[in-house]
C-alpha cells in the first residue's frame, strides 16, 4: 500500500485521471494509493472524498460529519455520517482495512483542537488571496454590539412590543447574568437589571423567561427559560416567584374562547414529560406548581430527550441503508423517528393556538437549549411569514438558536467529547422545517436546497456558526476577537430617553458565518415559487402527510455507485428495533459506536488478520450490517456512465450537489429565459453553474414575484408565460431545434410538489 505523499495546499489541485479534484483554500488534500478495490481514497483537513476509478460515482463527507466506523470480514468498513448516510468500501488487503480503520477512528473519536478545524485555515487563506465568487460581499466584515441590539430593536418593532409592558435591556452586555443568553434580553417593563441580577439564580444555568416573540392581533407574548430551582421540599425561589408574577401583570385579565369569556392565566408548557420533571426533583430542578406560581396553569408536552433522539436517528439510519427490505415500513415505524416529529409539530401548534388566543405562553424543558428552541422556532415560523423569507429565517436561526445557547459543539460532536451529549436535535428541527415547506411550498422565499446545505454545513466544520455551545464560549474562543477597545457611544433606550453607555466594539470575525454562504445573493436557494399567501401555516402533523428527508438521509444516486452494495444471504435475520413508545435505557445509553483502535489491534493480535470473525462488529443489536457477507459484490446503475463529468456533482462548497429533481428540471428552462433576456441571439448561452451568482433581469423577476400561478406555454418562437410576458426562444414543443439544444426536452407535463403541472406545449 502507498501512503498517499502526494498533498496539495490553496488553490491548487491533485490531478486524477479523468479530471482533477479542486481544494478549497486552506486545504490540503492527501492520496491514499491503491487501498480500495474500485474507488480512489482522499483525505484532507476538511473532508474525505471517494471517487470510483471509472469516475463513475463520488462521496464527499466532511471530517466532523463521521459519526463512527464499524469493519465486517477483515475487508469491509462502513462510514456511518451524522446526517444518516452510510458509505460502504471495500479494502484491497486486511492489512489496507486496518489501516483505515484506525484513520477512521482517529477522525471520529480523538479530541480536535478548536485552532486546527479547517474554517480558520479557510478564512486566514481567504484573507490572503481572493474571495470564492459563491461568499457574499462582506463577508466577515467588522461588526459590534451595536448591530446586535439594533437587529433585536427591529424585531422588536416589527413585533408591536408595548413599550409601557416590555423594554431591551442590555443587563446581560458582558454575560455577567447568563452565560449561554445574548447580551441583549426582552423583559417585562417594571423588572430592574437590578432584580434580574437576584432573580437569575432562580432558574437553571441562570436562563430566566425572557420573551422571543408576540402575537400582534392578540397580544399574547410567548417566552422561554429554563425549569425552575425547586427544592426537595417543593419550595421554589422567591425571586423567581416574584419575576413570574411581574409576568403575569402583563397579560390581560380577561380573554375570550369559543364566545366565553374567561380569566386569562399565564400557560406553562412544560416539554418534559411529568415522571421526568418530577424526577428533575433528584438534582434541584422541577416544575411550577399552581399553588406556588399564582395565576398560571402548566401542562407536560412529553418531548423526547436528547438520548431518545440520539437513538432513534440511529435506528432511522440502520433502517434506511439495511439490505434486507423485507420489513421496511414496519421497522421504519419502529424508530419512532415519524412520531416524534409529530410531537414537536403538535406541540408548536398547541403553543400557537394559545398565544392568538391572547395567552401569554411560557415554554421551557429542562435546560431551556434543546426542546425550548424547536419548539419557540417552530412557532415563529409557522405564525410569522416574516421568518420564511431569507433575512427572517437567517435572524431565527441565530437568535433562537445561536445566541441562546443551543449546545452545538456538544450536540454536534465537534470536538469529539462526551459521546452521551450527542444528538441530531439541529437536524431534527431542520425536518420538521422541511415537513412545513412539503405542506406549503409556496409559502417560503428559500427553497429545499437551503435546508439541505444548512443541514450539510451545521457538521461541515467550514464556518464557525455551529462550533460552539454559546455565544460567549465563541468569544472566548476568539469567534469574535475578545481583545477589542471600549468606546463611548449615546444608544436611544425603547423608552424615548437617551443614555451614554459604554460598548464593545468587536473588531471582526476570525471564521466566516453561514450566512455569507446560504443568502438570496445565491440565486440557486431562491425558491421559484415564492408566493406568501396565509399568516398562519397549515400543518398536518400526522404520519400519513409527513414525507421521509431522503435528499438528506440517504445518499444520492452518484454516492450509492461508491458503495460495495452488498446481497444479503436469504436467511439473514432483519434488524430488530423494539416496537411502541418504551425504550430499553441501556440500548439509549449505549447507541451505535465504533471501538477503540487498541481493541482492533489487540484482537488481531490474538487471531491473527484472517481471522474469519472479521475485524470488528460494531454496532447497535440488530444492525443490518450484522449479517454474513456473500463472496460477491454487485453494482446497481452502471448505466450512469453516460454523464458528462463527476465533478459536477461536487457543489462550490466541496460537498456532495444536493439533487432536487424537479427544480433542477425546471431550472435549465429558467437559465434559457434569462440568458435570451439578456444576451443577443448569437451569443453564447450562460452555464446553469453562473446563474446561481446573477440576479435574474427584471421581467424573469416577476414571474416568482407576481401572486398569480405561472403557466409556461412553450411555443414555436416564444416563450409565454401566461402573465403575458413574452420571451423569445429557440424551441420546439420540447424538441431540440436544428440550432440550438434543448435542456428541457423532458420537461413535458411536469407535475409540481402540490399536484399541478407545467406544461409544456
Amino acid at each position: 500500500m502507498q501512503n498517499g505523499n502526494s498533498c496539495i495546499n490553496g488553490m491548487n489541485n491533485l490531478t486524477i485521471a479523468g479530471g482533477a479534484i479542486d481544494s478549497l483554500p486552506g486545504e490540503e488534500l492527501e492520496k491514499y494509493d491503491d487501498v480500495l478495490v474500485c474507488s480512489d481514497l482522499y483525505f484532507s483537513t476538511y473532508r474525505i472524498i471517494l471517487v470510483m476509478k471509472n469516475r463513475q460515482g463520488l462521496a464527499v463527507i466532511p471530517l466532523i460529519m463521521l459519526d463512527n466506523v464499524e469493519a465486517k470480514d477483515n475487508v469491509y468498513l462502513l462510514l456511518n455520517c451524522k446526517d444518516g448516510r452510510v458509505i460502504r468500501m471495500k479494502a484491497n488487503t486486511a492489512e489496507a482495512a486496518l489501516t483505515l480503520y484506525k484513520r477512521f477512528t482517529q477522525i471520529s473519536t480523538v479530541k480536535r483542537d478548536l485552532r486546527k478545524l479547517f474554517a480558520y485555515n479557510f478564512c486566514t487563506q481567504v484573507q490572503k488571496g481572493s474571495k470564492p465568487a459563491w461568499l457574499k460581499n462582506g463577508a466577515g466584515a467588522l461588526t459590534n454590539l451595536q448591530v446586535t441590539k439594533n437587529s433585536l430593536l427591529a424585531e422588536y418593532k416589527h413585533l408591536d412590543f408595548d413599550e409601557k409592558l416590555w423594554r431591551i435591556t442590555d443587563a446581560n452586555a458582558e454575560f455577567q447574568i447568563c452565560k449561554t443568553y445574548p447580551q441583549y434580553l426582552i423583559v417585562p417593563k417594571n423588572v430592574t437589571d437590578e432584580d434580574l441580577e437576584r432573580t437569575h439564580i432562580g432558574r437553571f444555568f441562570s436562563r430566566f423567561p425572557v420573551a422571543s416573540w408576540r402575537c400582534k392581533s392578540s397580544g399574547g407574548v410567548l417566552l422561554r427559560s429554563a425549569q425552575p430551582t425547586i427544592s426537595w421540599l417543593g419550595i421554589a425561589n422567591d425571586s423567581d416567584v416574584k419575576y413570574v408574577e411581574a409576568i403575569t401583570s402583563t397579560i390581560s385579565p380577561i380573554i375570550e374562547e369559543s364566545g366565553e369569556k374567561k380569566v386569562n392565566k399565564l400557560l406553562i408548557l412544560d416539554m418534559r414529560s411529568y415522571t421526568a420533571a418530577w424526577a428533575n426533583r433528584a438534582k434541584g430542578g422541577g416544575f411550577e406548581g399552581s399553588d406556588t406560581y399564582a395565576n398560571s396553569e402548566i401542562d407536560f408536552m412529553s418531548l423526547p430527550n436528547i438520548h431518545n433522539v440520539r437513538y432513534s436517528f440511529s435506528q432511522l439510519r440502520n433502517v434506511l441503508h439495511s439490505l434486507d427490505d423485507t420489513n421496511y415500513y414496519q421497522n421504519l415505524n419502529a424508530t419512532q423517528w415519524f412520531q416524534y416529529l409529530g410531537l414537536l409539530l403538535k406541540t408548536a401548534i398547541r403553543c400557537i393556538e394559545a398565544v392568538y388566543a391572547g395567552k401569554t405562553v411560557l415554554v421551557h424543558c429542562s435546560d431551556g437549549w434543546d426542546r425550548t428552541a424547536q419548539i419557540i422556532s417552530l412557532c415563529k415560523i409557522m405564525a410569522d411569514p416574516y421568518y420564511r423569507t431569507f433575512e427572517g429565517f437567517k435572524y431565527l436561526v441565530q437568535r433562537e438558536w445561536i445566541d441562546f445557547g443551543h449546545k452545538f459543539a456538544d450536540r454536534n460532536g465537534v470536538f469529539n467529547e462526551d459521546p452521551n451529549e450527542r444528538s441530531p436535535i439541529f437536524l431534527q428541527w431542520l425536518d420538521c422545517v422541511h415537513q412545513l415547506w412539503q405542506q406549503n411550498p409556496k409559502e417560503f422565499e428559500f427553497n429545499q436546497r437551503y435546508l439541505m446545505k444548512l443541514a450539510q454545513h451545521c457538521y461541515s466544520g467550514m464556518f464557525g456558526s455551529f462550533l460552539f455551545n454559546s455565544v460567549f464560549e465563541a468569544q472566548q474562543n476568539g469567534f469574535i476577537d475578545g481583545d477589542a477597545t471600549e468606546t463611548t457611544e449615546t444608544i436611544p433606550p425603547t423608552d424615548g430617553s437617551t443614555s451614554i453607555v459604554q460598548i464593545q466594539n468587536i473588531n471582526a470575525f476570525e471564521l466566516f458565518n453561514i450566512w455569507d454562504y446560504l443568502d438570496i445573493h445565491n440565486r440557486i436557494f431562491v425558491n421559484l415559487c415564492h408566493k406568501s399567501k396565509s399568516t398562519t401555516l397549515k400543518c398536518n402533523p400526522n404520519i400519513p402527510f409527513m414525507r421521509l428527508w431522503t435528499e438528506v438521509y440517504r445518499c444520492s444516486e452518484f454516492e450509492s455507485l461508491t458503495n460495495n452494495i452488498v446481497e444479503e444471504s436469504k436467511d439473514s435475520v432483519p434488524p430488530t428495533i423494539p416496537s411502541g413508545n418504551q425504550m430499553d435505557p441501556d440500548r439509549i445509553s449505549n447507541y451505535s459506536r465504533s471501538q477503540s483502535v487498541s481493541s482492533l489491534v489487540s484482537m488481531n493480535e490474538i487471531h491473527g488478520l484472517s481471522h474469519s470473525s472479521g475485524l470488528h462488529n460494531a454496532g447497535v443489536s440488530g444492525s443490518p450490517h450484522f449479517s454474513n457477507f456473500p463472496a460477491y459484490i454487485y453494482r446497481c446503475n452502471q448505466g450512469i456512465s453516460s454523464l458528462s463529468n463527476w465533478k459536477d456533482f461536487i457543489d462550490e462548497d466541496g460537498l456532495t450537489k444536493v439533487p432536487i429533481e424537479l427544480e433542477d428540471s425546471v431550472l435549465p428552462l429558467v437559465t434559457q429565459l434569462m440568458t435570451e433576456e439578456r444576451t443577443p441571439p448569437h451569443s453564447q448561452s450562460m452555464t446553469s453553474s453562473q446563474y446561481q451568482h446573477h440576479p435574474p433581469p427584471k421581467r424573469l423577476s416577476s414571474l416568482s414575484s407576481q401572486n398569480n400561478h405561472v403557466e409556461f406555454n412553450i411555443g414555436e418562437n416564444h416563450v409565454k408565460p401566461s402573465n403575458g410576458v413574452s420571451y423569445p426562444a429557440k424551441r420546439m414543443n420540447g424538441r431540440t431545434s436544428e440550432t440550438n439544444s434543448s435542456p428541457c426536452a423532458d420537461a413535458e407535463n411536469v407535475p409540481t410538489r402540490s399536484g399541478e403541472r407545467i406544461s409544456v406545449k
